[in-house]
């Protein structure tokens, strides 16, 4: 490969950027050549070379070699994959209950990527069954481009939300977000038992394991257990005489000090 010439020499970079390619100058001393850095929810580049075109152009290089084409092609690719749409819309949960409410959340930017408070947004709901309503989307007031609605789920099945963005008329933007409604399954997760765990448990907290061969002795075992059972007992205050002595001084000590103070 050709050598590449550093216009602007860098010496170090900051700390949450990321040096993808480095080299040497003339002098043999390190520099940047290609570094890296997210910047919100974008990234930036840092090429700081001026020659790269010698990839293409120069003597050494065959015609039909593309390193100079697929190298631009790419480092553009890769810059702008994951951009955001103008409308991004998503719900907090991909699974509710039937009939509990979905909250439903949608960010609104203009062309160049600047939040809109002023956008009419609108989420166009179909139902499992095909029936389709329309919910209108507020602007929180606490987040800048951000819009808030819900909508409830009669029915079990999968909903689909596409929710529009207009401004003055015009269209912003559009995105679909699905969500399902559906008997809550978790209690079915890893029902297995775990039986090293509960023998552990319970020798660690004085307890026994039962298994469905031994639940049979679970109620006689219980009937001579002691753990778990409280037992109160009352005593009158002048059976302990010193907690009385202690009471009876504190209570003269109070009088003395109040007439002393003449505040009786």
């Amino acid at each position: 490969m050709p050598p590449l010439t550093v216009l602007n020499a860098i010496t170090a970079v900051k700390a949450g950027a990321t040096v993808l390619l480095s080299g040497t100058d003339e002098r043999r001393r390190d520099r940047v050549v290609l570094a890296f850095e997210r910047y919100g929810r974008g990234k930036s580049i840092a090429l700081p070379v001026h020659d790269s075109w010698q990839w293409q152009m120069h003597a050494s290089i065959r015609v039909d070699d593309q390193t100079h084409e697929n190298f631009w092609r790419q480092m553009l690719r890769w810059l702008v994959d994951g951009v955001p749409d103008p409308v991004e819309s998503r719900t907090l949960t991909d699974r509710v209950e039937g009939g509990q409410p979905v909250a439903l959340t949608a960010d609104v930017v203009d062309p160049r990527f600047v939040e809109l408070n002023d956008a009419d947004v609108v989420a166009h709901v179909k139902s499992p069954s095909g029936r389709t309503s329309d919910v209108a989307l507020q602007w929180t007031g606490e987040r800048s481009g951000q819009y808030h609605g819900s909508f409830r789920t009669d029915e079990d099945g999968w909903y689909e939300a596409r929710v529009e963005a207009t401004r003055n008329g015009k269209p912003v933007g559009t995105s679909i977000t699905h969500v399902r409604a559906a008997p809550d399954d978790a209690e079915y997760f890893d029902a297995t038992m775990h039986a090293q765990l509960l023998q552990r448990i319970a020798r660690e907290t004085g307890g026994r394991f039962y298994t469905a061969d031994a639940i049979g002795s679970l109620p006689e075992d219980l009937k001579y257990s002691g753990r778990g059972v409280t037992a109160v007992e009352e005593r009158e205050l002048w059976h302990m005489p010193f907690l009385l002595l202690v009471l009876l001084v504190t209570t003269c000590a109070e009088w003395a000090l109040r007439r002393h103070w003449r505040l009786a």
